[in-house]
């Protein structure tokens, strides 16, 4: 390498520093000490806070049984088996048809191949009309 082009490392380190405005403003513990030993908020507001989190707790757990004992009731009588054998029994066709389509081996092949002829003729039409226009 020249001599020329090389920096003098003393200069470099002098370009790099940070300007004041620049730099990060340092953590001061005796200002972050006060601050904690400060309440910020009334005991008495803390203590809404934590009543309503613990109401609200109780009520989704009240809304979560009930919703729970509903499900078990209705699979104990057999009214949701039913349902679910009564939706099996009314979609098998459908399934079956879709089944039957999708585990076919030319079907991806298919999809594929139209795919690719859509792109092509899709491709090859706005080639001729991009012509058209330059003519």
């Amino acid at each position: 390498m020249d001599e020329e082009r090389l920096v003098d490392e003393g200069a470099l380190r002098r370009a790099l520093r940070l300007d004041a405005d620049e730099r990060p403003p340092r953590l001061d513990v005796a200002a972050l000490r006060a601050m904690a030993q400060r309440p910020s908020t009334s005991p008495w507001l803390a203590m809404a806070a934590g009543t309503a989190l613990a109401l609200i707790g109780v009520a989704a757990a009240t809304a979560g049984l009930r919703v729970a004992v509903e499900l078990a009731a209705l699979v104990l009588r057999g009214t949701a088996l039913d349902f679910a054998v009564g939706v099996i029994a009314f979609l098998s066709p459908a399934i079956e048809l879709a089944w039957t389509f999708v585990t076919q081996p030319s079907t991806p092949l298919a999809i594929l191949a139209c795919a690719l002829l859509a792109i092509y003729y899709e491709r090859r039409s706005e080639g001729k009309e991009q012509h058209a226009r330059a003519s």
